[in-house]
C-alpha cells in the first residue's frame, strides 16, 4: 500500500499491516491485528497502553499508510502533516507482557517512571544547558515511600524548571504544573481581561481579545468567525485586517467551545480535527474575498494559544504564490534526531493574496501559532513585525506515569529552511516593535499595529 492511497478507502480491516511495530522515536509500540489495535507507551521501566481501537478507528485516526518494505511501515494522523516511521518487532516487548506496568501510586516508582520518560524523549537537554542526571542525582533522596502526592508534585515541579518550556507540563488531577518564561505576560493577560486561568477558560479568553480587537482597531465593524478565533476588516481605507487567535477551537459544536485542548485518542483527535477544518476552510476563504481588493493586510498573531500545525499552515497557504518549503521537522529517538521531514506551505483555497502582507507576533505567538510564523515567513512578500514568538514549535508529546498523572514533553526539532533553530529563543521580527510595553493592554497593541499600518501604506506604494 502507498503513501498515496486512501487508506480508509482501501482496507475493510488491518491484515495487510498486521504486526508489532516500534516507532523511531515518540516511545511507541502499535500491536495491530486485524480487527484491531493497541498503541503501547514504553520505556525500559513502564508500559502502558495509551490508546486502543477496533479496525475502523485506526482507518478514521490515521492515513496515508505506506508499507515500504515487509519491516517498515509508515502513516500520518488523519490529514495532520507529519509522518511516523515504524520497523517491525518479532512481538511485543517483554514488559508489554501482562497488560504492561502495574498502576501504582508509589511515590519512587513515579519518580523513576517521570525522569526515564524526559531522559528518553525531551530533545533540548543540551540546548538548555540543563543535566538531566544530575536533576535526579540532587533529587531522588528526598523520594521515600510515605511522601504525599502534592510533595511528589513539588518535585517534578522543581525538576522541570530549569527546562522555561512551556509545552513540558505535568498534569495531576486538578493541579497543573507549567513553567514558562512569558508567565509574568500571561499573568498580564489575564489581569487585563479578567480571566484566570487562561488555560481553563481558552474560549472566553478569545471571546474578549477579539471583542478588544474589534472594538480598538476596526471600529466595531470587524466580521468574526469560528467562535470568534478570526477576525477580518479594513483597519483603513486599502488596509486590511486578519486576526488568527488560535488553531484549534474553530468548530460550531458544544465539545469544541468548551475545549480548553486537543483530543488525546487518535480517532478523537481525527474527528475534532476533520470537524476544526470544515469550520476553518470556508472561514478563511471568505476573509481573503473580503479582503482581496485591499492595498495590503495585516495578519495578527500576536495573542494565539496554538493548535493544529495543519490548521496554521491552511492559514498561511491564503498568502502562498506556491509551494515553498515552510520548514522541516525531526524528532528525537533518546540519542539523536531522526531523518528530517520537509514540510511545504502551498496555495490554498480558491484566492491567495500575494500584495505586502505583515504578520504581527509576540512572545504570546506559541507552538502552531509559530508554526503559522515559519509558513508566512517562507513568502517573499510577508513582513514579520513585533517581538520573538515565545520559541515552543515541538508538538506535545503526552505519557502516562503509573499513578495516572500525565506529561506533556516536547521532542521535536523544527528548522526553518535556512537552517535556523527557534525553539527557546522564539522566530524574531524582520522589525522589532514592542507589543505589550504599555500598562495598559489595549495601548500596547494599538501602538505596535500603528506600526505595521506604516509599514504596510509603505510598501504598498512603494
Amino acid at each position: 500500500m502507498s503513501s498515496g492511497d486512501n487508506s480508509r478507502a482501501m482496507m475493510g480491516d488491518l491484515s495487510s499491516i498486521e504486526g508489532v511495530w516500534q516507532s523511531r522515536g515518540y516511545g511507541w509500540v502499535f500491536d495491530i491485528q486485524p480487527d484491531g489495535y493497541r498503541r503501547w507507551n514504553v520505556t525500559e521501566r513502564t508500559a502502558d497502553v495509551a490508546d486502543h481501537g477496533v479496525a475502523s478507528d485506526f482507518l478514521i485516526g490515521f492515513d496515508r499508510i505506506d508499507r515500504s518494505s515487509p519491516d517498515e511501515l509508515s502513516f500520518c494522523v488523519y490529514e495532520e502533516i507529519t509522518r511516523y516511521h515504524f520497523t517491525r518487532l518479532s512481538g511485543l516487548p517483554t514488559i508489554c507482557l501482562g497488560g504492561g506496568t502495574p498502576a501504582t501510586q508509589d511515590p519512587e516508582e513515579n519518580f523513576r517512571a517521570f525522569w526515564q520518560q524526559f531522559a528518553d524523549h525531551y530533545a533540548f537537554f543540551s540546548q538548555k544547558g540543563v543535566n538531566w542526571q544530575e536533576i535526579h542525582d540532587a533529587q531522588v533522596d528526598r523520594i521515600g515511600p510515605g511522601m504525599s502526592a502534592d510533595r511528589l508534585l513539588d518535585v517534578f515541579a522543581e525538576m522541570i524548571t530549569p527546562l522555561e518550556d512551556a509545552h513540558v507540563a505535568v498534569v495531576a488531577e486538578e493541579r497543573v504544573l507549567k513553567v514558562s518564561k512569558s508567565a509574568t505576560l500571561r499573568a498580564f493577560l489575564e489581569r487585563e481581561i479578567r480571566i484566570d486561568p487562561y488555560w481553563e477558560n481558552r474560549n472566553e479568553c478569545n471571546r474578549r481579545i477579539c471583542a478588544l480587537y474589534d472594538r480598538e482597531f476596526l471600529g466595531g465593524a470587524g466580521t468574526k468567525a469560528c467562535n470568534d478565533h478570526l477576525l477580518w476588516g479594513e483597519i483603513q481605507p486599502g488596509i486590511g485586517y486578519l486576526a488568527v487567535l488560535g488553531e484549534f477551537g474553530f468548530s460550531d459544536s458544544d465539545f469544541t467551545r468548551r475545549s480548553n485542548d486537543l483530543p488525546r485518542g487518535r480517532r478523537e483527535s481525527a474527528e475534532f480535527l476533520h470537524a476544526e477544518l470544515a469550520a476553518l476552510e470556508p472561514a478563511l476563504d471568505r476573509a481573503i474575498g473580503d479582503l482581496s481588493d485591499c492595498r495590503a493586510i495585516l495578519v495578527d498573531a500576536r495573542i494565539n494559544n496554538g493548535g493544529f500545525d495543519v490548521a496554521a499552515l491552511a492559514v498561511a497557504g491564503r498568502f502562498a504564490d506556491k509551494r515553498r518549503l515552510a520548514f522541516s521537522k525531526a524528532a528525537w529517538n533518546g540519542w539523536s534526531f531522526e531523518p528530517r521531514q520537509e514540510i511545504d506551505v502551498a496555495p490554498a483555497g480558491p484566492r491567495q493574496f500575494t500584495k505586502p502582507t505583515m504578520l504581527l507576533t509576540s512572545a504570546l505567538t506559541p507552538s502552531a501559532g509559530e508554526i503559522l510564523v515559519l509558513g508566512m515567513m517562507a513568502l517573499p512578500h510577508v513582513t514579520r513585525v513585533g517581538e520573538s514568538t515565545l520559541g515552543i514549535l515541538s508538538d506535545n508529546l503526552y505519557k502516562t506515569l503509573p499513578n495516572g498523572w500525565e506529561l506533556s514533553i516536547s521532542n521535536e526539532l523544527y528548522l526553518a529552511p535556512d537552517g535556523s533553530f527557534y525553539e527557546g529563543c522564539g522566530i524574531p521580527p524582520d522589525v522589532e516593535v514592542p507589543v505589550f510595553g504599555e500598562p495598559d493592554l489595549a495601548k500596547g497593541l494599538r501602538s505596535s499595529l500603528d506600526r505595521a499600518v506604516k509599514i504596510a501604506e509603505a510598501a504598498s506604494s512603494a
